[in-house]
């Protein structure tokens, strides 16, 4: 089963835990790899392809929480603020 990428031209990598998060690379088709089940198939440069889980990507339909962890105004001033030496 092959299905052909004409929806979308690009998948951004979705998942913070994928080592490519972030990145939105070119998307070549999407298609079922057996045993990874729905893949996206991306290029990473010219002869370099990639399998990328659907559920990684921003078309899997699953958008991770935002991360709990984030800096106050306050705290991102303190840590651009260099400091002295003592």
């Amino acid at each position: 089963m092959e299905q052909s990428a004409l929806r979308a031209e690009s998948v951004e990598i979705i998942d913070p835990t994928h080592p490519f998060y972030g990145l939105t690379l070119p998307l070549l088709e999407i298609s079922v790899k057996e045993p990874l089940g729905q893949v996206c198939v991306v290029r990473l440069r010219p002869n370099v392809k990639r399998l990328i889980p659907l559920t990684a990507t921003h078309l899997g339909g699953v958008f991770p929480p935002a991360s709990p962890c984030r800096l106050s105004v306050a705290a991102a001033r303190a840590l651009a603020t260099p400091k002295s030496a003592a």
